[in-house]
């Protein structure tokens, strides 16, 4: 969007845009944002606090408003201190089967960077048990498969 200033000439003759204090009107949040916010700012880990690991979805920034902008849209997520040394760095923690699947479904398609570890992680979350059930061998063996499956596509992000 273009800000609403007086059209300057510049010593050459061409048009420029006076500068303006006033903030730009952004655009609405949307799915496209959010998986192309994720693709830069995100990552996919795994947690293994539990008998059998489980995937866990992140996204920092400093800008606490964005983050915040981001957890309304979607309805779920915690917004958390990147660690003892953030700095001002904040991070968007999702977690749990059905926010990771409802996630999945709606940013995978815009995902071009972390496609891959975000299929993984749909996988993986498809196979967390609904209620107090005790894990099953095959199903913790398959959830480990796949944790291993994301660091190994973890590996070759890092620069």
């Amino acid at each position: 969007m273009v800000s609403r200033g007086k059209v300057r000439t510049s010593k050459k003759g061409r048009p420029r845009m006076a500068h303006s204090r006033r903030l730009i009107r952004r655009a609405p949040m949307s799915w496209e944002y959010i998986a192309c916010f994720f693709d830069c700012e995100g990552s996919v880990r795994v947690s293994t606090r539990s008998r059998s690991p489980h995937p866990r979805l992140d996204m920092s920034q400093r800008n606490l408003q964005v983050l915040e902008e981001m957890k309304a849209f979607m309805g779920y997520g915690n917004i958390r201190p990147n660690g003892p040394n953030s700095n001002g760095v904040m991070r968007l923690h999702i977690e749990g089967k059905r926010n990771i699947l409802h996630f999945t479904r709606h940013a995978e398609p815009y995902l071009r960077v972390k496609r891959r570890q975000v299929v993984w992680a749909r996988l993986m979350a498809e196979r967390i048990n609904a209620g107090p059930r005790r894990t099953s061998e095959k199903t913790r063996r398959e959830r480990e498969f796949l944790a291993s499956k994301i660091k190994e596509a973890n590996s070759g992000h890092r620069v």
